[in-house]
């Protein structure tokens, strides 16, 4: 009964999106076990049978022990593209009254996972033309039992490839950081990356890029020294092939709080000092004249202190910073998962994401046959 319900409401929520569904009947199966086994093998017929990109999995709070193993025979081991839903979680929104609203920020995160893309940014062409790439890398470490502690890592990154900033490829590697030389594997890794989104570019607008924006997520500013040979490796990729690029640390864990001075004195709004409107970015008075830094209060802060996030471009020579600090202040406004501004440019939450499904639940490469999706989202 609630599959059909779902389904219904699926049928009613498509409308804008184009999503067509044949029968409700013949489009989903109904499992009995529990067994992890049982849903791969039975999964893996249909597809045999009938071909597809993308497999819904409804599940309940009594088989929730699927999700982690169902993800990386989706993700690593077949290379299809899955949307988990909780049943609990669209019965607890339909009682609400919710059940639509639920269900259409579903389909839009499917439609990202496709390849499509929910939002763009509505900007002058002369900005679109500098055929400008965004990387976000982030190195991610797990704790968990399954892992010893600090044994193993993933690297993660996510760019986008064509000069509207909406499409996407990702990449993940498992590391071994027992081994003295991870550093220079994440490096040949991140290289290898860079060569790889260089052709993909090219093959999706015609031309190679002409810069390219990495934000480094993970990296203090105390512990610069750790990725000089990082810089190194794509400073050299980047000057063999004639392109521009900035080199970002971002980094969200910052104690500095910043506030406006309150001119409006309501019942809601009591006090001299309000936390800051969204958009400020301060470049002096706390930052270092001798580097180039910038603090960012990008979304709106309602609840609490409103805390900047602090980004330093340690090298670089696209010789554009105040598009720089404009682009990372509109790209947290395209994050296909969020309807506002999160903290830090699209790509690197994207990344956030990616590095979390790696670390986390997975923790194994994705297939190559993903390599131009959203999977992790």
């Amino acid at each position: 009964r609630s599959t059909y319900d779902l389904l219904e409401c699926i049928d009613y929520c498509k409308k804008d999106l184009g999503i067509k569904i044949k029968s409700k009947d013949s489009n989903w199966i109904g499992m009995e076990s529990d067994k992890t086994k049982d849903w791969e093998n039975t999964i893996e017929q249909e597809i045999k049978k009938h071909p597809v990109k993308f497999v819904i999995l409804f599940i309940s709070k009594r088989n929730n022990h699927l999700y982690n193993d169902l993800k990386k025979f989706s993700l690593c081991d077949k290379g299809y593209i899955s949307q988990v839903i909780k049943f609990e979680n669209y019965i607890k929104a339909k009682n609400k009254k919710r059940d639509a609203s639920y269900i259409s920020k579903i389909l839009l995160q499917i439609n990202c996972k496709l390849g499509g893309a929910n939002y763009f940014l509505n900007l002058d062409n002369n900005i679109f033309e500098r055929n400008i790439i965004f990387v976000g890398i982030n190195f991610g470490l797990n704790s968990s039992h399954t892992w010893e502690r600090g044994e193993k890592g993933a690297i993660t990154m996510v760019a986008t490839k064509d000069k509207y900033f909406s499409k996407f490829c990702t990449f993940n590697e498992i590391i071994n950081c027992k081994d003295k030389n991870y550093i220079l594997e994440i490096q040949e890794l991140i290289s290898q990356f860079i060569d790889n989104l260089i052709l993909k570019y090219k093959k999706e607008e015609g031309c190679t890029p002409k810069n390219i924006i990495f934000y480094r997520q993970g990296i203090s500013q105390y512990s610069i020294d750790a990725i000089k040979s990082e810089i190194k490796i794509i400073e050299e990729v980047c000057n063999s092939k004639n392109i521009n690029y900035y080199y970002t640390i971002v980094n969200m864990k910052t104690s500095l709080k910043l506030f406006e001075f309150n001119t409006r004195k309501n019942a809601k709004e009591k006090g001299n000092y309000k936390n800051p409107e969204p958009g400020l970015i301060v470049l002096d008075k706390v930052t270092d004249r001798n580097k180039f830094e910038f603090y960012l209060q990008p979304q709106k802060v309602t609840q609490g202190s409103a805390t900047p996030t602090y980004f330093h471009v340690i090298y670089g020579n696209m010789n554009y910073p105040e598009l720089l600090m404009q682009l990372t202040y509109w790209t947290t406004y395209i994050y296909p998962n969020w309807q506002n501004a999160v903290r830090i440019p699209h790509v690197l939450k994207l990344c956030e994401k990616f590095s979390y499904m790696t670390t986390k639940i997975t923790r194994k490469k994705n297939n190559e046959k993903l390599s131009d999706s959203l999977a992790g989202l």
